[in-house]
C-alpha cells in the first residue's frame, strides 16, 4: 500500500514541476531560498574570478601595444585584479548579500576601463587612438555580455 502512495505522490510532484510557474509551499521556502541563495552566490564568485583573470590577461596585449608604459602597466592594472580578487573572496566568505555580490563585477568593469583609459592617456605609442577605439568597442561589449543580475524568485 504505502508503494502505491508514493508512487502516487511521486507522478503528482512531476507533474506540478512541469509548470514553471509552480508556488513552492509555505514550509518549504527558507529551505528553497537557502538553497538557491548557496547556488546564486557560488556562480557569482565563478563568474567574478573568470572576469577577472580575462581582465589579468589582456595585460599581455597592453604591454605588446603600450610598451612604453610596461613598469605602470603591470602596477595599474595587476594591482586592481589582485584588488578586485581579495574583495571577491571577501565578498564570498564573509558578507553574502546577493545584490551587493552581483553588482561587483559591473563595478569592477568600471573600475578596470577607468584604469584602461588611464594607461592609455599616460602612453605615448603610435597605436594608442587606434587601440582607444578598440578598447571602446571592446567595453560595451563586455557591459553588453554582464547580463548576471539577481532577481528574487
Amino acid at each position: 500500500m504505502p508503494d502505491k502512495y508514493e508512487e502516487e505522490a511521486r507522478l503528482l510532484l512531476q507533474d506540478a514541476l512541469q509548470d514553471p510557474l509552480v508556488r513552492i509551499p509555505g514550509s518549504l521556502k527558507p529551505a528553497y531560498f537557502s538553497y538557491h541563495k548557496q547556488l546564486t552566490v557560488k556562480y557569482l564568485l565563478q563568474v567574478n574570478l573568470f572576469a577577472q583573470v580575462a581582465y589579468a590577461s589582456y595585460t599581455l596585449a597592453d604591454i605588446l601595444v603600450l610598451n612604453d608604459i610596461m613598469n605602470l602597466l603591470i602596477l595599474t592594472k595587476l594591482g586592481y585584479t589582485l584588488v578586485i580578487l581579495l574583495i571577491t573572496i571577501w565578498m564570498y566568505h564573509f558578507y553574502r548579500n546577493l545584490p551587493v555580490f552581483d553588482l561587483l563585477l559591473p563595478t569592477s568593469i568600471i573600475g578596470a576601463s577607468a584604469i584602461w583609459f588611464f594607461n592609455l592617456n599616460q602612453s605615448e605609442s603610435p597605436h594608442t587612438l587606434i587601440y582607444q577605439y578598440a578598447s571602446l568597442v571592446f567595453i560595451v561589449l563586455a557591459n553588453l555580455c554582464v547580463q548576471i543580475r539577481f532577481w528574487p524568485n
